[in-house]
């Protein structure tokens, strides 16, 4: 498969994508790793299941690989479930896409530059919400404004299967 996106450099590589992470010292200060329940539960009606799985992806391929890894689009797709079509209104396009467009992800160079740490919600996407969720929300940050620090980290396990290059 070919990665066609409006947002990609046209230098940069098709058949394999090169993630690396994304440094913003304030959101990695306050921010939830993407495979917290944090985000599983609150951003995930916000980016959606595809977008939310390939951050979590990402953030265990660069738990395993710091520097940047380069993953092959082809079974990063299949692995996530999105399919094999190519051009730039394919599902995995799409799904890099939204990445940028939320602001979790930016192009440089020739590597989509990745969060490691995803940032509270803001009101904006808070109000999206179902009330029931947004109740939830409040209860579970309560804790956390009271102690002023960071959420626990959560062990981080590779995805199996998917070959890498790094």
């Amino acid at each position: 498969m070919t990665l066609t996106c409006a947002a990609r450099p046209a230098h940069a590589p098709t058949e394999w994508l090169r993630i690396e992470p994304l440094r913003d010292p304030v959101v990695d200060g306050i921010g939830y790793d993407p495979r917290s329940a944090y985000v599983e539960t609150f951003w995930l009606p916000v980016l959606g299941p595809s977008t939310t799985w390939m951050l979590r992806r990402f953030a265990s391929h660069l738990a395993v690989a710091p520097g940047g890894v380069d993953l092959p689009v082809d079974d990063l797709a299949r692995c996530l479930g999105i399919g094999e079509r190519t051009g730039p209104n394919a599902p995995f396009a799409r799904t890099v896409k939204r990445c940028v467009d939320f602001q979790m992800a930016e192009w440089r160079e020739e590597a989509l530059a990745v969060r490691l740490r995803l940032p509270p919600l803001a009101q904006r996407h808070l109000r999206r919400l179902p009330e029931s969720l947004q109740r939830e929300h409040e209860r579970a940050l309560m804790p956390r404004k009271i102690a002023g620090g960071p959420p626990a980290p959560l062990p981080h396990t590779p995805p199996a299967g998917l070959p890498a290059r790094g």
